[in-house]
């Protein structure tokens, strides 16, 4: 059962016993993480073991080691490795940005 539908449920029960709504009622989306779908368990799992492999500036991280990347997708012996490699990367981008962005 999904979140949303669980907050629905619980709140059609409270309704049903003459609760009345509150905001409280919602579902945590903004802070709720999204399910992983399998197909992504290894690339999560890569960038677990990299994420502190970052390439240092003057000004902090300015990338994540790559040769890091490849040696995690050699070792686990990922079989897409291109699509992994990809993904890690986007990923660590993604996640340098929201940092970089959170320490403006």
């Amino acid at each position: 059962m999904q979140c949303r539908e669980i907050y629905e449920e619980a709140l059609k029960r409270k309704l049903a016993g003459g609760g009345i709504y509150e905001s409280s009622d919602d579902p945590p989306c903004s802070t709720c993480m999204p399910e992983l779908l399998s197909e992504n368990e290894e690339i999560v799992f890569a960038y677990q073991v990299v994420r502190s492999q970052y390439i240092m500036g003057f000004s902090g991280p300015v990338s994540i080691n790559q040769m890091a990347i490849w040696k995690i997708i050699d070792e686990y012996k990922i079989i897409d490795r291109i699509r992994a490699f990809e993904s890690v990367l986007n990923l660590s981008n993604h996640m340098l940005s929201l940092e970089l962005k959170k320490n403006e």
